[in-house]
């Protein structure tokens, strides 16, 4: 009886031991996806940025060559 009440006790040890790792597994790959999926968030938000900062540094050079247009323009205005 005491042999029959170990190898039952041993079984169900194992399975909850499969079991908790079943589960662990389960989680690892959520959280492996979860860090995929917020790496690509990071990309695409590291992309936007970049795109950003291109158009500011236009405008940026865009205002510029317009100040520069006007001071010229002022200039010639006042040697004439």
């Amino acid at each position: 009886m005491k042999k029959l009440f170990e190898a039952l006790s041993a079984i169900i040890i194992g399975a909850c031991i499969v079991y908790w790792g079943y589960k662990a597994d389960c989680r690892l790959d959520a959280i492996q996806a979860k860090q995929e999926q917020l790496e690509k968030r990071v990309d695409n938000l590291t992309a936007a940025m970049q795109t950003k900062d291109k158009e500011i540094e236009t405008g940026l050079r865009q205002v510029q060559d317009g100040i520069m247009l006007k001071i010229d323009w002022l200039e010639k205005q006042v040697v004439e």
